[in-house]
């Protein structure tokens, strides 16, 4: 009889964090900009975007060259036409190096924005 007792008071436990995780996000999302939001919406509906900043999650930083290799981009121009909308709305950063570019994933706007890409 305990033992369902002590399932019961874990469960009201796990319950009661996870609704503070649920405020803590919804209060978090009810503070972002309209604006940012739209842009940063609009980058990650395309897929090809999507998968650019889900490779750069598990990355520090990534060279255009490798990137294009990895997502089998068949042009520089079309990886470009694809970075520039992740640049405008923030959730990219750029280092140029030489004639190189760095590309890094801005993570505190895509956890305020999209935490689940995190």
């Amino acid at each position: 009889m305990e033992k369902h007792s002590l399932d019961k008071v874990s469960l009201i436990k796990y319950n009661i964090s996870r609704n503070t995780e649920i405020r803590i996000a919804e209060r978090r999302f009810l503070g972002v900009n309209d604006d940012i939001a739209v842009k940063v919406y609009k980058a990650l509906g395309e897929s090809t975007r999507l998968q650019i900043v889900k490779l750069l999650a598990g990355r520090s930083e990534l060279a255009c060259l490798e990137m294009a290799n990895q997502l089998k981009v068949p042009a520089n121009s079309t990886l470009t036409h694809h970075l520039k909308p992740l640049l405008d709305c923030g959730l990219l950063v750029v280092r140029r190096e030489g004639t190189f570019r760095y590309y890094s994933l801005q993570r505190e706007v895509l956890a305020q924005y999209a935490p689940a890409l995190l």
